[in-house]
């Protein structure tokens, strides 16, 4: 029982004091000492409400003044830190931007590869083709049998330089589509960090806003 009624004792007098520090009836002296407390703790929006009702308890009190100046450049250096964070975001954020759009490029051009190919196979085959209709018609001509000859020899070449193009295409469109593949993955990657990256800029702006609102209020006070 003794020990339950020290409990009581001491969770009474506890929400005493926490009910008196509240309605502000507490000396200055003591709201002071709890400014420079949550000061130390980080907490600067607490030290600066704390730091408030000392210095209207006892405008004079120089100690409470100090505090308050402390608290003052803390949120400025905290602040100036939040704004080095805004700006690195936003370069990384543009970085991104650059390198999506440089990936994004590379994918359509290896598309436009893909296009190539298959005009390049009809030129060769086609080319080749004529080459050998025309050195056909020319035989028929004894003045131009070389000509013919030359012609037939360049359509052969023309023919297996063709076949070994049209042989590889499968082999380059098959790179060409890893390449995107490894393009696109690296996109989705760069989208999360961007989302990522979006999200935290939009944090330290709307915690940026929210100190300049919390210092007004303090200058006002």
């Amino acid at each position: 029982m003794a020990l339950l009624y020290s409990i009581a004792v001491a969770a009474a007098a506890r929400l005493g004091y926490k009910l008196a520090e509240d309605r502000k009836w507490l000396p200055g002296g003591l709201y002071r000492q709890l400014a420079l407390d949550q000061l130390k703790s980080g907490d600067l929006q607490r030290a600066a409400q704390y730091s408030t009702v000392a210095l209207q308890k006892n405008p004079g009190d120089e100690k409470a003044g100090l505090v308050r100046e402390l608290i003052a450049m803390r949120s400025d250096a905290r602040l100036a830190a939040l704004l080095r964070s805004v700006g690195l975001e936003t370069d990384a954020l543009q970085s991104l931007e650059k390198e999506n759009s440089r990936i994004e490029r590379r994918i359509h051009s290896i598309a436009r590869l893909d296009g190539v190919d298959v005009t390049a196979a009809w030129f060769f085959f086609l080319g080749a083709l004529a080459c050998y209709v025309i050195s056909y018609l020319l035989f028929f001509h004894s003045s131009r049998a070389v000509a013919a000859s030359l012609l037939a020899g360049g359509a052969v070449l023309m023919t297996v330089f063709a076949a070994s193009f049209i042989k590889s295409v499968p082999d380059r469109r098959m790179q060409r589509s890893l390449e995107r593949m490894e393009l696109r993955a690296g996109q989705r990657a760069m989208r999360k960090e961007t989302a990522m990256r979006r999200d935290r800029l939009l944090q330290l702006q709307e915690s940026i806003e929210l100190m300049k609102i919390r210092a007004l209020d303090h200058e006002k006070n």
